[in-house]
């Protein structure tokens, strides 16, 4: 199934309407499997280091995994929209890695499960 891109122009309304987008599909499944895999390692070298038993967030990721992070950030979709918003100073500030656990369609009913 192949998700319509949305224009520049509507995804601007879309976000002046609503206070966000969503950009779906803008990684592909290897891209995605590569980050988890990250986070897997991240947590593994780590152990006990987190206050929580399964550890889904890890800060200051482009520092620690250049290569690896580089396509979340060099994304023309998402930084020409950006720019939009914010102007032509933006800079980035944080590149977190947050994984949420799954949820089944029944125990998220009419919600989402942990996304932003």
């Amino acid at each position: 199934m192949t998700i319509p891109t949305k224009s520049l122009t509507d995804r601007l309304a879309e976000y002046r309407a609503q206070g966000y987008t969503i950009f779906e599909q803008q990684y592909d499944e290897t891209q995605m499997a590569e980050w988890r895999a990250e986070s897997d390692r991240l947590i593994a070298a780590h152990p006990g280091a987190f206050a929580q038993p399964n550890p889904w967030w890890f800060g200051n990721m482009l520092e620690r995994s250049p290569a690896l992070m580089w396509p979340a950030v060099n994304n023309s979709e998402v930084l020409d929209f950006a720019e939009q918003v914010v102007g032509p100073f933006m800079q980035l500030d944080n590149l977190t890695l947050a994984a949420f656990p799954s949820m089944s369609p029944e125990e998220a009913g009419e919600g989402v499960s942990g996304w932003h």
